[in-house]
């Protein structure tokens, strides 16, 4: 499934300062973290949500990401953006700031929990 191999390719995203997120905490992960997708992983895992703006990557981690984007279809971007919707707490730091599920363009969670969501702003 492409969104399987779009989270695999954002693993980097979780390691990258969030733009806007929860209060981080103190321990970072050892080794580099293992990808799965939201639905994968219910809240009671998740520890931590970022939300990182796809336009504030670094530009070799966006142009990945962007690459990545171009090779989904719109019914994985759905199926992803349902997947996060499921999530009570993803959806509320959404709202918090200001966003919705469908700013949001890929999503990466790593082993000690902590949920990355990339989200493009629209025009």
């Amino acid at each position: 499934m492409r969104i399987l191999t779009l989270v695999a390719a954002l693993s980097v995203v979780a390691a990258v300062q969030p733009a806007t997120a929860q209060a981080p905490t103190d321990e970072l992960p050892a080794q580099p973290p293992a990808q799965q997708t939201p639905e994968a992983a219910p809240d009671q895992n998740v520890t931590v949500i970022n939300i990182v703006r796809l336009e504030d990557l670094p530009p070799q981690l966006k142009s990945v990401v962007e690459t990545k984007l171009h090779e989904t279809s719109a019914n994985d971007l759905r199926e992803l953006q349902a997947s996060i919707q499921s999530s009570p707490a993803a959806m509320t730091m959404l709202a918090q700031n200001g966003l919705n599920v469908t700013q949001v363009v890929a999503a990466a969670v790593d082993p000690t929990g902590i949920l990355t969501l990339v989200i493009q702003d629209t025009a």
